[in-house]
């Protein structure tokens, strides 16, 4: 009786293939999360940028309306330098209006990158608005408010 002894025809370089082509889908797929990762940090940023420019109009709504007789000196721009500090020194309504300017100034140039902030008055009522740059696009954000 003749016996048949089946050698095991083996393949070489499959295995190899197999782990290169496996290689490459996890990093694709690691690129897809990285990708993830960074438009969320994006929005993460903008949307705290945002957050910030609102609170800080909010804060010079309450300050226009806590001095409504200078309601028409809130139309200047932010000085650069201070004329009078009203924190430490009574003040007159014109001089608060500018008080109020210059460190809402100082307040949004820590918070928000290159700030113009503007202020319209019309009549009884202002126009708040505030433009930001990031990464070479301009956000706006506007308040219509009555004192």
């Amino acid at each position: 009786m003749k016996h048949r002894i089946f050698q095991a025809h083996t393949q070489s370089g499959i295995t190899l293939i197999e782990v290169l082509i496996s290689i490459l889908v996890v990093n694709i797929g690691l690129l897809g999360l990285a990708g993830l990762f960074i438009n969320s940090l994006k929005s993460t940023n903008e949307g705290y940028l945002y957050s910030q420019v609102v609170a800080l109009t909010y804060d010079m709504t309450d300050r226009i309306r806590a001095n409504p007789s200078a309601l028409n000196a809130y139309t200047n721009t932010p000085t650069t330098k201070l004329a009078k500090d009203c924190a430490q020194a009574t003040c007159s309504p014109r001089e608060l209006a500018a008080y109020d300017l210059f460190t809402w100034k100082q307040q949004l140039d820590i918070a928000l990158p290159s700030p113009t902030p503007t202020i319209t008055v019309n009549g009884t009522s202002a126009v708040i608005e505030v433009t930001w740059n990031v990464a070479g696009q301009s956000n706006t954000f506007q308040l219509d408010m009555t004192p």
